[in-house]
Order: structure tokens, then C-alpha cells, then sequence
């Protein structure tokens, strides 16, 4: 019998892996570069040479093999769909995984955020999904494959958008937005004749990437650019309706109150909050027989997949005790 619960989450910039003894006593954190396989150069190859060796740095680290890891939880971006689990439960298998739960990484704000360890994540980050847990651990995603479902989430549609709009602005005459002065301001130009060139040449070269303009947006939102509130106050109603239908595809629909967890820099590090303002206003119209408590996440994602390798064990108490085992960390908010 295995001696530790090993938990994973993994984003498409940064990667967390915490390991804990079944006791709930905190043992290591290991932070490692991105390892989601949408994000790498080398893909699935690619994302099975990080795991591999996050894992191995780890057990190493640790004087242990994979035969003490009683349970292992692994909450990956980019993991949306059958076809994903099968292509990555194959890798795992491969490294040495055994007993193990995989799911999107949107699962674990869940698990971390929720008191009872069911409810809803909205995750809106580099990329963006919703994910929903009911109360007998019944799950669905919704969302997550960019333009095939339609996400209207993520600074990567942010930026994305925020250039279409600079864009028309500058030569359809369609908007009128502050958005080309920062965004000319961020590339350093002066013409608009040079936009498509420098955008062009940066993202080739990997020097710039769509999600680094979602900044655009924010700047214009803060100057009360009609534009830019425009697309936040969109990204908001659609991540509302992406939420509720979480709720009324499980039976979460039946509670009273619901616990919605929000996660991810655009939610918790935008500068202005228009589109979150708008999403729990839609939210909140949408099932005004509910209860809805929203819950920024301010613990580590890392915790839910932890709590949730421990479930079997676990109580409110226990779940305190591995918070209090986190916290005692020095240095573990240092991300």
C-alpha cells in the first residue's frame, strides 16, 4: 500500500505538483514550466518529456518510486475531450501512473474552492473552461477547444480580439477605439501601415503571443473605451451562460445554493472587472430561485487535486489541516 497522494496541476505556463502523505502532512512542491501539450512545440512528445521528468525530479527528490504513491490526481489544461484522455491517459500509463484521476485542470478549482467539493469552476486564464462536480460526483466541461466550442474566455481571445477590433478600426472604419494607441504603444510603432508587419514577425519569432495583448483591452476598459467594455462585458454574459449550463446538466440544479469558484489571471489579476461584474449579473438573472456564492480562488489549484486523491478519507477538519500543512510552507505563494 502506498504511503503518498500525488497531486498535479498543469497549465500551459506553469505546472504544480505537491505531494502529501495519506496523514494529510504536507511533504514537497515541485514548480515546473508548462505542460500542457496545446501550448508546447513537441506536442504530445513533448509534454510526456516534461511529465516524465517532473515526476522522476520529484521521486527523486523524495527518496521514493512510484510503488509509495498511493494515488495520484492530475488536473491538465488542454484536456477536453475523450480523444485527449486516452492519447494522455497513455502517456501516464507509460511513466509508471497506476491508480489515478485525470481531468481538465478547471476540476481542481472545484475541489479546492468548493466547501462540500462539489459546484462550479470557471477557469479563465491563458486558455478557459467551465467545470462542474455535483453532489454525487457526477462531472461535465463545458468548453475549452477554442474556436470548436465557441469560447468566449481566455487572454488569448482577448488579444485576439483586441487586434481584430484595432484592425477594423484602422481600415475598415467599423469601430472607434482607443485599443491602436496601446496597442502601437506595446509594439512601438507609429503607422498603421507597420501593425500587421511587427504582429506578423513577433508572434513567428515567439516574441510576442496573443494572450500578452489581452493587456490592450483592460487599458482601453480602464479609459471607458465603449469597445473594449464591449468585449468584456460579452466574455462575462457568455461565461454566465457557459456556467448555468454546467449547473443544469448535473444535478446541481437541484440545490438551493451553488458555490461557483472563479479562477485564473483574467478573473483574479485583470485590472478592470467589467466582464466578471457582468457574469455574476447574468449569472444571478439566469437562476433567481438559487442561491449563488461566488468564490475567487486564492488557494493553490494544486489543493483540489490533493483533496480529491484524499477524498476517501476526508472530512472539513482534514481539508483545514492540509490548507494549514500548505500555508506552513514558507515560500509557496512564491508561483
Amino acid at each position: 500500500m502506498g504511503k503518498y497522494v500525488l497531486g498535479i496541476d498543469g497549465g500551459g505556463t506553469k505546472t504544480h505538483a505537491a505531494l502529501f502523505d495519506t496523514d494529510g502532512r504536507f511533504v514537497d512542491l515541485v514548480r515546473w514550466g508548462g505542460t500542457n501539450h496545446e501550448y508546447l512545440d513537441g506536442g504530445y512528445n513533448e509534454m510526456r518529456q516534461e511529465l516524465c521528468a517532473l515526476t522522476n525530479t520529484l521521486l527523486r527528490k523524495n527518496r521514493i518510486s512510484m510503488e509509495d504513491i498511493q494515488r495520484s490526481v492530475l488536473g491538465l489544461a488542454g484536456i477536453d475531450t475523450k480523444y485527449h484522455h486516452v492519447r494522455i491517459e497513455s502517456i501516464l500509463k507509460d511513466i509508471g501512473y497506476k491508480d489515478y484521476i485525470l481531468c481538465n485542470d478547471a476540476f481542481l478549482g472545484v475541489k479546492a474552492g468548493c466547501r462540500g467539493g462539489f459546484g462550479v469552476c470557471s477557469i479563465n486564464g491563458t486558455g478557459y473552461a467551465v467545470a462542474a462536480i455535483d453532489q454525487n460526483g457526477n462531472t461535465i466541461q463545458i468548453g475549452g477547444s477554442f474556436e470548436l466550442t465557441a469560447d468566449n474566455g481566455s487572454a488569448y481571445l482577448l488579444g485576439k480580439k483586441a487586434v481584430a477590433k484595432v484592425y477594423e478600426s484602422l481600415f475598415l472604419n467599423e469601430t472607434d477605439t482607443c485599443m491602436a494607441d496601446i496597442l502601437f504603444e506595446i509594439l512601438s510603432i507609429n503607422s498603421k501601415y507597420d501593425m500587421m508587419d511587427e504582429l506578423v514577425s513577433r508572434i513567428e519569432n515567439k516574441t510576442l503571443e496573443l494572450k500578452d495583448l489581452a493587456v490592450v483591452v483592460f487599458k482601453a476598459a480602464e479609459n471607458k473605451d465603449k469597445t473594449a467594455l464591449n468585449i468584456l462585458r460579452e466574455m462575462g454574459e457568455d461565461n454566465a451562460k457557459a456556467i448555468h449550463a454546467a449547473i443544469h446538466e448535473t444535478n446541481l440544479r437541484d440545490l438551493d445554493e451553488i458555490e461557483v469558484v472563479l479562477a485564473g489571471s483574467v478573473f483574479l489579476k485583470a485590472s478592470h472587472q467589467e466582464g466578471l461584474e457582468r457574469l455574476k449579473e447574468k449569472l444571478c438573472e439566469m437562476n433567481r430561485a438559487k442561491k449563488i456564492s461566488f468564490i475567487k480562488l486564492e488557494k493553490m489549484p494544486v489543493l483540489g487535486a490533493v483533496r480529491w486523491g484524499l477524498e476517501s478519507a476526508l472530512n472539513q477538519a482534514f481539508y483545514d489541516k492540509i490548507i494549514n500543512e500548505f500555508n506552513n510552507y514558507k515560500g509557496l505563494y512564491n508561483n
